[in-house]
């Protein structure tokens, strides 16, 4: 069940891994692993998000998710739903018409109504951050209560996995590992930077640097000249000004040239 695809999404890594993609048709089909049966899990849902563990769709304002794909959909939420994203593993978070933001863990969690109407939020499995104009306040269970974190003005808050980062309103680009954790000012107004779990990755104009630990020495990684870069778990992904797709695991691993001007492309964790 193959069809012309017009949007590519993958989550997971090299053991658990999760592929989906809509067809020009508008179905939404989705595999786990390289090797696993296509599943047509629905057609043209309003919206819709996966990890390696739970799928879901919003159709309307309606939340519904299962955990195998050919499993039955189970309606999720109990106030109508505008927005809907999911963790690399099971956290689960909606934004609802009035602005709540609720979140749970896994499918049979209890809902949280987290904040209303945050300037910005981003969860992972083990963190929850909000920033409020440009303070940001973090979480690691959902029934937690707020701490606030950060020691200049954020614009800007992402997290993934334990790590969390932010820019301030001067461009410097903060990072962290866990709400207690010591910040560390990264480096200040790069053309770009992506953090994953366990790397930090920025461009400053074609030029690619990369660590692990937030302490470390930055390190130039790249051969070509590169216009996008991209993390994900352990695996670091540029697009360069001719339009290869280079890739490679970790700081020090070997770099590969992918492909050549794709129409898109996504990549797991590594």
């Amino acid at each position: 069940m193959i069809f012309s695809s017009a949007d590519l999404r993958v989550s997971g890594n090299s053991t658990t891994t999760r592929i989906s993609y809509t067809n020009t048709s508008g179905h939404v089909l989705a595999k786990d692993g390289l090797t696993g049966t296509w599943y047509d899990e629905y057609t043209n849902p309003s919206q819709y998000a996966a990890s390696p563990y739970i799928f879901l769709i919003r159709t309307g304002t309606t939340v519904s998710g299962k955990a195998g794909l050919g499993d039955s959909w189970i309606t999720l939420n109990g106030t109508p739903a505008a927005d809907i994203r999911i963790s690399d593993g099971g956290r689960i978070t909606y934004t609802n018409t009035s602005g709540h933001v609720f979140a749970k863990d896994w499918l049979g969690g209890t809902w949280y109504d987290e904040y209303t109407s945050p300037d910005q939020y981003a969860a992972s499995d083990s963190l929850f951050v909000i920033r409020l104009g440009t303070t940001i306040y973090g979480k690691v269970n959902l029934g937690d209560s707020w701490t606030a974190l950060n020691g200049t003005p954020a614009t800007d808050v992402r997290v993934s996995g334990n790590r969390i980062t932010y820019t301030d309103t001067n461009g410097h680009v903060w990072a962290k590992d866990g709400l207690t954790g010591t910040w560390y000012d990264e480096y200040t107004s790069p053309s770009q930077y992506v953090a994953s779990g366990s790397m930090l990755v920025i461009r400053t104009g074609t030029d690619v640097q990369a660590k692990a630990s937030l302490s470390d020495a930055w390190v130039t990684i790249n051969g070509t000249a590169a216009t996008d870069i991209r993390a994900n778990g352990n695996r670091i992904t540029y697009t360069d000004t001719n339009g290869h797709v280079w890739a490679k695991d970790y700081v020090y691993g070997t770099w590969y040239d992918e492909y050549t001007n794709p129409s898109q492309y996504a990549t797991g964790a590594g």
